[in-house]
């Protein structure tokens, strides 16, 4: 988990974890997401926008950003190679 990409000219960063299918459903994506947001307003990097994108097949994250105040913006198509090729995210 972390900010693994950060646009200065945009001042946005975007938040990505993956965790093992085996332990889902167990509330660590939540507690993990709201740990990073915390250090990183605390740290202040300097980012007003924070996002995450999810892979449709992964839809049971959406929850979990939406519980530490994400909101669901809409449909990125073909928007990064993901095990090539461009993915919907």
């Amino acid at each position: 988990m972390g900010f693994h990409t950060t646009y200065s000219v945009n001042a946005s960063a975007e938040m990505a974890y993956d965790l093992s299918p085996a332990v889902w459903g167990r509330g660590i994506a939540t507690a993990a997401c709201a740990s990073l947001l915390e250090w990183g307003g605390r740290c202040h990097i300097g980012r007003p926008r924070i996002q995450a994108t999810v892979l449709p097949e992964k839809a049971r994250s959406i929850p979990a950003l939406e519980r530490v105040g994400f909101q669901r913006e809409g449909l990125l198509r073909s928007y990064r190679k993901a095990r090539v090729p461009s993915r919907d995210f």
